[in-house]
């Protein structure tokens, strides 16, 4: 996969799609608790709150088929980008499992939304006989534990 950057068009064209749909606003704020709002305004740097990113649910690095997907793309504010690919919590900071920072993406991209998109690397990873071509989605997702 190739560096998306202001040369490759594609990309370009997708992030536009990303911000339209998102409202040009920060997912993290539409699915935060009164309590994850109020923290992540006194404690994260506003410099980093004021970035928005076109984020990756499944890494590209892993799925480079997702690359392209909006359901892979979320906008979101740098601070909480860097923590989900960290493995830490996108308000706090602090390290979470890599179920835990699932469940935030879950929540993030909606329940039929991340199902879909998990439906979507199941076909990829299944043959045309349906023998699987490489380790469970559990494996996989230990193997990657901290990227994004």
């Amino acid at each position: 996969m190739g560096r998306r950057d202001k040369d490759d068009e594609r990309w370009q064209e997708i992030k536009k799609k990303v911000r339209k749909r998102d409202g040009n606003r920060d997912r993290i704020l539409k699915i935060a608790t009164a309590k994850e709002a109020l923290f992540l305004a006194k404690h994260a740097p506003s410099s980093l709150l004021k970035l928005l990113d076109c984020a990756h649910l499944k890494p590209v690095g892993r799925y480079p088929h997702l690359c392209y997907d909006m359901d892979n793309i979320y906008l979101l504010n740098r601070w909480s980008h860097e923590n989900l690919d960290s493995c830490k919590n996108p308000f706090t900071g602090q390290a979470i499992s890599y179920e835990e920072r699932e469940a935030f993406w879950k929540r993030i991209a909606g329940a039929v939304i991340y199902e879909r998109l998990e439906e979507k690397i199941k076909e990829v990873r299944h043959g045309r006989d349906g023998q699987e071509e490489s380790g469970s989605l559990s494996e996989q997702s230990e193997d990657n534990r901290g990227t994004a």
